[in-house]
């Protein structure tokens, strides 16, 4: 997973409450087979490697084909903004 300010992500940044609250991140798993799955809203978002949490999964698009992949970006709040 990786951080992207890509065009979803930049329309959600526009209508969030707290655009530099939210985290926008993407797969990079080319097999697409990785994502939130259903009732992980509310986890934390680690920095690999570390026991850091960035953030907190707060919703995504969902693939109707897979419970645990997205259409696109899911989304986080920064948590290092709430410090």
């Amino acid at each position: 997973m990786k951080l992207t300010y890509n065009q979803p992500c930049k329309i959600y940044k526009q209508i969030h409450e707290s655009p530099d609250a939210l985290l926008c991140v993407i797969s990079t798993d080319t097999n697409r087979t990785q994502g939130p799955c259903n009732g992980d809203s509310g986890a934390p978002m680690f920095l690999r490697g570390t026991n850091m949490i960035v953030g907190v999964e707060i919703f995504a698009r969902k693939n109707e084909t897979h419970p645990c992949l997205t259409k696109e970006n899911f989304y986080g709040t920064n948590a290092l903004l709430f410090i």
